[in-house]
């Protein structure tokens, strides 16, 4: 133990794993336009945490992804993985990627077919010097890891999709990077496999406690497998939070829109008395908590609240909407007489589109054995605490 009394075992357990500062990376199309495919980017990574980089093709995140692994060079910023700086634009350092201590799985797997699966795993000890012997001896144990006892001897044609990923997946954790590296790795297998192979992944992370970042277009995936997820849009983070935030709390409309389905309601502020606010909005009078006009609790800003006559945009999620058979029953505060338009039975639930007032709302009811069909008079309610502000103009 070094003579401050400091134990350097402690220091490099409690240190990040990746820190981002203010990444930028440009790339130019055909015939001169600047495009930011990257933006000010700024994220870490704590050790045994997965960061799931989420959202729509040509937001940044595989390009994010790639600067990370070296395999892009970063315009400006900083980065570290753990704590050894590996891009600084300033300095003009630029560590290459077979120098860096992390491995990426691909989506395309990438397995070699003349390799046995043993060697295919084996691969990157065989690199870093280990003995065949050795290097073998651990590729078995990962390959039993990831459920594939005794099926180190098979080539990768003689398998199905699912089991070359459980191959690519015991490859690229064998040799215990700083950081782990997913591409959308699940994406080219049917849905039953992908659910199977995230629960597996999810139980493999929770044995070996490894840090990753985690790239997906799929939103169950991200809520299914992430710490915290990064909201990507234009190449810069909307919101970074664990997903429960996210899904409850979005910080804008973008992150409502695109995270789950909302109801989104423009609507103008009347009055506000005390703890409740009353605004205008297509259906009639809707009341909601004062302090959600601020904005959402993850907000690291909250805004002001907005006066009286201000134009909001609220969310309401369609599973937090109930839906009321007795049209004469219900009433009181955000109840509203409605008449269903659409009905489509999606198994556990079945969703509504209802009209209210002079405009629709989405409401889903869970485990609904007689679904209601188009024309029924029903009434529908929104509970005050559940409407969020995600836009205040």
């Amino acid at each position: 133990m070094p003579a401050d009394g400091t134990d350097p075992d402690a220091a490099a357990a409690g240190r990040l794993r990746l820190e981002i500062n203010d990444l930028c990376k440009e790339f130019y199309r055909t015939g001169g336009e600047r495009v930011r495919a990257v933006d000010q980017v700024s994220v870490d990574v704590h050790p045994g945490e997965i960061l799931v980089l989420l959202g729509p093709s040509g937001c940044g995140k595989s390009t994010l992804l790639r600067c990370v692994a070296g395999l892009e060079q970063p315009d400006r910023g900083r980065m570290l993985i753990d704590g050894a700086v590996v891009y600084d634009g300033e300095a003009g350092t630029m560590v290459p990627a077979h120098r860096r201590d992390v491995n990426m799985m691909f989506q395309s797997y990438a397995l070699w077919p003349h390799m046995s699966l043993r060697d295919n795993v084996a691969y990157p000890l065989r690199v870093q010097g280990a003995s065949r012997k050795q290097a073998r001896a651990k590729a078995d144990d990962y390959l039993e890891l990831v459920g594939l006892p005794g099926l180190g001897r098979q080539y990768v044609s003689t398998i199905s999709g699912g089991q070359q990923q459980r191959v690519a997946l015991a490859r690229t954790l064998i040799n215990e990077p700083s950081v782990v590296l997913f591409d959308e790795p699940l994406s080219n297998v049917d849905a039953k496999v992908r659910s199977q192979l995230r629960r597996e992944l999810l139980r493999i992370h929770q044995e070996l406690g490894f840090a990753a970042v985690y790239v997906t277009h799929d939103q169950i995936e991200a809520m299914g497998l992430g710490t915290r997820i990064a909201i990507l849009r234009d190449g810069g983070v909307e919101q970074l939070a664990d997903p429960v935030t996210i899904y409850e709390e979005p910080a804008t409309r973008q992150v409502a829109e695109f995270v789950g389905e909302a109801n989104l309601i423009p609507a103008r502020v009347t009055r506000v008395s005390g703890e409740v606010a009353v605004l205008d909005c297509v259906f009639g009078e809707i009341e909601i908590a004062a302090a959600r006009l601020s904005g959402s609790a993850a907000d690291g800003d909250r805004r002001a609240q907005p006066a009286e006559g201000a134009a909001v945009v609220l969310m309401v999620r369609p599973e937090h909407c109930r839906l009321v058979r007795d049209p004469a029953g219900g009433g009181g505060a955000n109840s509203w007489a409605a008449t269903v338009d659409a009905t489509m039975y999606a198994g556990s639930r079945t969703e509504y589109s209802c009209q209210v007032g002079t405009g629709q709302l989405t409401v889903w009811e869970l485990a609904t054995p007689h679904p209601l069909r188009a024309g029924a008079a029903v009434r529908v309610e929104i509970p005050r605490e559940v409407v969020r502000v995600v836009e205040a103009g």
